[in-house]
């Protein structure tokens, strides 16, 4: 059936909120704990063909009377835990394959192996449609463990509670994340404010049968190295004004080591995503960037590793120097150098970073100087308080760079590490696209222009360096004389990275600078 221009306009301001929801709960993630790997949900609200057929569940599997496989390591067990549906609703999850004990809810238990695309589909038919005051609510409750002794350890969190909620007819969506020393909120534009949900007045009939997400994805298999295990537990829900449960599951997923984390019923960054003619093709959200600015500068350290190594397929863990610095670290030859420097900030914002060793505050914006040896410690207290107003024309500019010192910085540094720079805007709408690096164009939907915040506090944060690496010799290679003869001629080594929240005049609402390295002593 085609779709009316008022279920179109309904479809496109559910898919914005959607995004922006996702995407800021992904961004907290990056922010508050720092992940490896960053999840994202590609969310697509359609409306549906009403009629019963939208709602049935289908696997093949389930059909083929196979046997559940054990995925152990190899994948990730899912199991649904609750279901509920009020009188005359009804909601289906439902994966392509590897599931079984169907019902009318979709499958109870699904096996999802990394590497292999899925078929994954969010269904829901709410009796009367939506109401002014309803409610979407998402907990995600991490409970994860994780080897410790690697290096990129604290990178990966372990135990926190994630709740987004967002009522329709509202100026504002809240996303929280809340733990014993920390605590995040994000308050965001809410696009849930469609006439024909909002205005009592309208003859538009109500939309009844919507599809959250129909896509194809695949879960990437991670770093055996991290060895990670544990359960995340989903629950989305469809919420009355009065806190009562319209449609809602809770689902656990498994995760036995070696494993990554993840967010539940989400892709990596490298999804793909059904185009609706059979083609896959990759979609990336603003959240790219934000990851790019933390992790970019890798991608071309992994690749000239893994060229240098013979090509491993698990260049990753060459990335993991746990054992090469247990071994050489604890001389004290070099110290730890971290510099946050806040340019510009707009008036109502405020950031504050203590440290009680080893950094020094710079200016009256707070930014900080900080200089750790082998095994130095600091408590840290850190307030963020962040709010603009996003307008059309308004954008996002992030630059990631990796500096080394000596000869092979004056020399070649800038061809070994170049520069990587992204403009995005702030929200607008319709499709936009940025430059990617090495050429490559992605697309992404900007989110709904209006007023944004970011609180973060936290405090009794430890910390302790522990990253030093005793001085070696370099190999000479012949006809290249220039390259330096140790490590230490490397010296210093930094990342820098700046992020700057921009006007439609290019005015600046916030601009910031992350410099981290290593020098000597």
């Amino acid at each position: 059936a085609k779709l009316s221009l008022a279920t179109t306009h309904l479809t496109f301001w559910f898919t914005s909120e959607l995004l922006a929801a996702r995407m800021f709960r992904t961004l907290a993630f990056l922010s508050s704990v720092g992940q490896l790997q960053a999840f994202e949900d590609s969310v697509s609200w359609i409306q549906r063909q009403q009629g019963q057929e939208a709602l049935e569940a289908s696997s093949w599997f389930e059909e083929s009377d196979l046997v559940l496989p054990d995925v152990g390591s190899d994948g990730i067990r899912m199991s649904r835990i609750s279901s509920f549906a009020e009188a005359g609703s009804s909601f289906l999850l439902n994966y392509s394959n590897f599931c079984e004990q169907e019902d009318s809810f979709g499958p109870k238990e699904c096996a999802l192996y990394f590497d292999m695309p899925f078929k994954q589909t969010f269904s829901v038919y709410l009796n009367g449609g939506l109401n002014p005051g309803d409610v979407i609510h998402e907990t995600f409750d991490v409970d994860l463990e994780h080897n410790e002794s690697n290096f990129w350890s604290f990178l990966v969190p372990k135990s926190f509670l994630i709740e987004s909620s967002c009522a329709f007819c509202q100026n504002s969506c809240v996303w929280s994340e809340v733990k014993p020393h920390h605590s995040l909120k994000i308050t965001v534009p809410s696009s849930l404010g469609h006439e024909s949900i909002c205005d009592a007045s309208t003859s538009l009939s109500k939309q009844q049968e919507f599809v959250f997400f129909n896509q194809t994805t695949f879960w990437p298999k991670p770093p055996a190295a991290l060895d990670v295990k544990g359960n995340v537990t989903s629950t989305t829900e469809v919420r009355d004004k009065d806190n009562n449960t319209r449609v809602g599951g809770s689902y656990v997923f498994r995760l036995a080591a070696p494993t990554a984390p993840a967010m539940p019923a989400a892709a990596n960054l490298n999804q793909i995503v059904d185009d609706g003619e059979g083609a896959a093709m990759p979609e990336v959200h603003p959240l790219v960037l934000l990851k790019d600015m933390a992790f970019g500068p890798f991608d071309d350290l992994v690749q000239k590793v893994t060229e240098a190594a013979g090509g491993s397929h698990d260049p990753s863990a060459m990335l993991d120097p746990s054992a090469w610095i247990a071994k050489s670290a604890g001389n004290g030859s070099h110290l730890l150098v971290l510099n946050l420097t806040v340019k510009s900030l707009n008036p109502g914002s405020s950031i504050s970073i203590n440290f009680d060793n080893g950094c020094t505050v710079t200016d009256s914006l707070g930014s900080i100087s900080c200089e750790f040896a082998y095994g130095d410690s600091a408590n840290i207290t850190s307030a963020l308080n962040i709010g603009y107003t996003a307008a059309e024309g308004s954008n996002m500019y992030t630059s990631s760079k990796i500096n080394v010192g000596g000869t092979v910085g004056m020399l070649i540094g800038d061809k070994l590490f170049k520069k990587t720079e992204s403009v995005t805007p702030l929200c607008g709408d319709g499709q936009v696209s940025f430059l990617k690096k090495k050429g490559l164009s992605r697309s992404f939907r900007s989110m709904k222009c209006g007023d944004y915040r970011f609180e973060l506090s936290s405090n009794n944060q430890e910390f302790t360096n522990k990253v030093d690496i005793k001085n070696f010799d370099i190999p000479s290679i012949p006809f290249l004389p220039f390259l330096p003869k140790s490590f230490d001629e490397l010296l210093p080594v930094t990342m820098v990275k700046e992020m700057k929240l921009r006007n439609q005049d290019n005015s600046t609402i916030a601009a910031i600078e992350l410099s981290v390295g290593l020098k000597k002593a």
